[in-house]
């Protein structure tokens, strides 16, 4: 670069106390080119702030334009979302911070419940949200996502979730397993029942106290306290 020619010279003489100044400054252009196959693992290895908001346009497109699930379009959708999971060492599995904002986890699921996705829903809650990568703010989009499964595999995923997350997110536990419990109600079949139950085991172990499940805590963070909303929740979900 120093022996080419700059596209613009500036030169200021010294004034007072200060060295004089000389600058060079030159306008360059990249053309970078990647097989057209390669396109979405370009833009998923660009990191979820990049991946994310083409996932959501890509979806969107696909509910505007009516079309199936084999179409281009999903099929775009589908391969990019499944990039995004296979990187799950990205997805950071201590939340420091209990926000209601809604996070990229539940971006992430509102995608794959308009697609009707069911494969990528089922392999994001089994590699992201039951490896701790979990939030309150999680609970609306898992209720949506897990309605698009078959009511046995959406409780074992979220007994999943429950189990590795109770220790440290208990109130949120319990109002998921409350959203949870209402689809049974609804369903209102003995394996619903047991469904239900199968979340209130691990929450319940932890609350009170269960050693196996306390230690799955990060040891950095305590216990959370049993508040008034986590008991209504349970409540709730009991009747």
């Amino acid at each position: 670069m120093a022996d080419e020619e700059p596209d613009e010279q500036l030169f200021v003489e010294a004034t007072g106390n200060e060295g004089a100044s000389f600058e060079r400054r030159y306008r360059r252009a990249a053309l970078v080119i990647w097989p057209q196959t390669r396109k979405l693992n370009v833009i998923a290895g660009a990191g979820r702030n990049v991946a994310l908001p083409y996932l959501q346009v890509l979806a969107q497109r696909w509910v505007d334009r009516g079309e199936d699930g084999g179409s281009p379009l999903w099929n775009d959708a589908h391969r990019l979302a499944g990039l995004l999971i296979d990187r799950a060492d990205d997805w950071p599995t201590a939340l420091w911070l209990q926000s209601t904002a809604p996070t990229r986890a539940a971006t992430m699921l509102g995608c794959l419940c308009e697609l009707h996705d069911s494969e990528n829903i089922a392999s994001f809650l089994a590699r992201i949200s039951a490896k701790g990568h979990y939030s309150s703010a999680d609970n609306e989009a898992l209720g949506d996502a897990t309605s698009v499964l078959p009511l046995e595999q959406a409780a074992d995923l979220l007994e999943r979730i429950v189990t590795r997350n109770t220790g440290q997110q208990a109130g949120a536990c319990a109002e998921l397993l409350d959203r949870f419990s209402a689809r049974c109600v609804t369903d209102q079949t003995a394996s619903s029942a047991s469904a239900s139950s199968a979340l209130l085991r691990p929450l319940a172990a932890a609350l009170l106290g269960d050693p196996a499940q306390a230690a799955q805590q990060e040891s950095w963070r305590g216990q959370q306290a049993v508040t008034p909303a986590l008991l209504v929740d349970l409540l709730t979900a009991l009747y």
